[in-house]
């Protein structure tokens, strides 16, 4: 699974450091992870406006220029409530304001590597360690492997989780399902429906064809994300 990181600070010399340091801790690791940078928050939400899902974690100064980072945080939050935030800056004053937008650390300049090395593993396990999904479904909580999970179908009022253990309903709506994922298997591939990358046997332009031979449509308005993000999972197949 390719673990991908931005890192949005002003301030070019702290970029390349925090950048080199980030790699050092997580080449120990074994993680596959991809770092871009931003020098502004407008830059960073723009990005993220064109791939609301680009993001497993994000280091977000909080003293730049025009937009700051708290400002930022909480654009982001309005569409992307899974990818972990942490902020860096100098000053301490804005730690109770984190907790806000679920800022998952605050670390003052220079950064601490072995309070770097923290961060980074605790967000490490809450995401590639932890591979069940946990919900309600009539009352009762269920735990289903991700990789039992086949798609997830919007209906009226709920969604349908389809897995091998069975269909489950779900009183929730599909875009909040789909924050609550994970993006490199999951993929919202029309407005009714999460496919699973895992079981799928075959994908053309209109459909994705499941391991049990059911057919998920690709919307239109979703064609070109879902081509970009199903490449990505099998790139990042390949490397693990």
């Amino acid at each position: 699974m390719l673990y991908k990181i931005a890192i949005c600070d002003d301030e070019e010399n702290f970029v390349v450091a925090l950048r080199h340091q980030v790699s050092g801790i997580l080449h120990n690791t074994g993680v596959a992870f991809d770092i871009e940078v931003f020098f502004s928050g407008e830059a960073l939400l723009n990005c993220i406006n064109e791939e609301p899902a680009g993001f497993d974690l994000i280091f977000l100064d909080i003293f730049m220029k025009e937009i700051n980072g708290i400002d930022t945080a909480r654009a982001i939050r309005l569409t992307n409530n899974y990818v972990a935030i942490i902020f860096t800056t100098v000053s301490g004053q804005y730690v109770y304001t984190g907790y806000e937008v679920q800022a998952l650390q605050y670390l003052l300049k220079p950064i601490n590597t072995q309070a770097l090395a923290t961060a980074l593993l605790v967000d490490l396990k809450r995401r590639f360690e932890n591979r069940y999904f946990v919900f309600k479904s009539r009352g009762m909580t269920h735990k289903v492997p991700y990789d039992d999970i086949e798609f997830f179908e919007s209906t009226l009022k709920s969604v349908n989780l389809v897995a091998k253990q069975g269909i489950y309903e779900i009183n929730s709506g599909i875009s909040g399902m789909e924050s609550s994922l994970p993006k490199l298997n999951f993929c919202r591939c029309h407005r009714g429906f999460i496919i699973n990358f895992k079981q799928v046997s075959m994908m053309n332009a209109q459909f994705f064809t499941t391991l049990s031979g059911t057919l998920i449509p690709i919307g239109k308005t979703y064609a070109k994300a879902v081509n970009r993000a199903f490449l990505n999972y099998i790139g990042s197949s390949d490397e693990a």
